[in-house]
């Protein structure tokens, strides 16, 4: 199985239009371009991560290996990473990155004005924080020192 950064490095790498699937246990995975492209065409629910290793957020969507056939008719099964060739929805990095920035809840539903509420801009803050918290690779402990922080911190009135 590709490391993280082997897959970033080879959606850079591809062709305009190409898809790369990556074989992961009974699924195949696409990555960044890839995964927009998926997500555009077939509306595949994407999954937004921050991986530590890479420093950044990293999104992919998913499927089953026995649905190729139902996105890819022509496709085969092959070894990892699996070219898909054709003219699949291509993408722009501005565009990947908004794209990933909503997922993450970096970009507001609404413009923040002078206007807006104290707490509502708190809210917003708060849903920022938690959303880019690095869940999936922290320790329990660092879990429960991140609530800590967020606990004491409504406690005091910042949030």
């Amino acid at each position: 199985m590709a490391t993280v950064k082997e897959i970033l490095n080879s959606e850079t790498q591809k062709k305009k239009g190409d898809i790369l699937l990556f074989e992961e246990g009974l699924f195949l995975k696409a990555y960044e371009q890839s995964a927009f492209a998926l997500h555009s065409k077939w509306k595949l629910k994407p999954t937004c991560k921050y991986v530590k290793t890479v420093d950044q957020l990293v999104v992919s969507v998913g499927f089953p290996k026995m649905a190729l056939k139902n996105y890819f008719p022509d496709a085969e099964l092959s070894s990892s990473p699996m070219v898909v060739t054709g003219e699949y929805p291509g993408s722009t990095s501005e565009e990947v990155t908004t794209w990933k920035n909503s997922l993450a809840g970096n970009e507001l539903k609404h413009d923040e004005t002078e206007t807006d509420s104290p707490v509502s801009q708190n809210v917003t803050s708060l849903r920022k924080e938690l959303l880019l918290f690095p869940l999936e690779s922290s320790s329990p402990m660092q879990c429960m020192l991140f609530l800590s922080e967020i606990k004491n911190r409504i406690h005091a009135g910042e949030i």
